[in-house]
């Protein structure tokens, strides 16, 4: 079993696949907007890890997560590169502790170009937009954990769960089932 993660300052996005490629769990863990420090973060999700009844007990063998941010963006600062770095390193080095599993940094891009994804540059609706579009078409499995859990209303947080299925699908792809 291989968990992947999409990790930010207030969302983790959470898949789980089994040694076959399927998905077996979709979720994430919104961290309370009252909690400011990393390392409370850090905590939250851990105790969330362990008291969540669909992952806590499984045989996990490998964790991937979204390779750092390494340059500016239109939307990024120094500062915010460095948060998540900081989020990103805790939050994997939790993971890796509850599981005794070994992390893998998988590119955001090449996760996306193993799943078939082709940014279309004409299109100018928000990548996540796209993304979320394109896996649902793509991936019935992910369709059906979606449609069951948002039947009213798409959540935000949708797409940092779709961004954990594809980084842990790709992170299959490239380093094997």
């Amino acid at each position: 079993m291989d968990i992947g993660l999409d990790i930010s300052s207030s969302v983790v996005g959470i898949s789980l696949l089994n040694n076959q490629g399927e998905l077996l769990y979709l979720d994430h863990v919104k961290f309370n907007k009252k909690i400011a420090d990393i390392y409370e973060k850090a905590d939250f999700f851990t105790n969330w890890l362990k008291t969540n009844n669909h992952i806590n007990d499984k045989n996990i063998k490998r964790i991937f997560v979204e390779e750092n941010a390494k340059h500016f963006n239109v939307c990024s600062s120094a500062n915010t590169i460095t948060i998540l770095a900081k989020i990103n390193a805790l939050i994997s080095y939790c993971t890796r502790n509850y599981y005794s599993a070994k992390v893998y940094e998988v590119n955001v891009l090449t996760a996306r170009k193993r799943i078939g994804f082709v940014n279309h540059r004409n299109d100018n609706r928000n990548i996540k937009e796209k993304i979320y579009e394109y896996t649902i078409k793509h991936f019935p499995e992910v369709k059906q954990i979606m449609e069951n859990k948002y039947k009213i209303k798409l959540s935000k947080t949708a797409y940092d769960e779709i961004d954990a299925f594809i980084i842990a699908y790709a992170g299959q792809k490239i380093y094997g089932n």
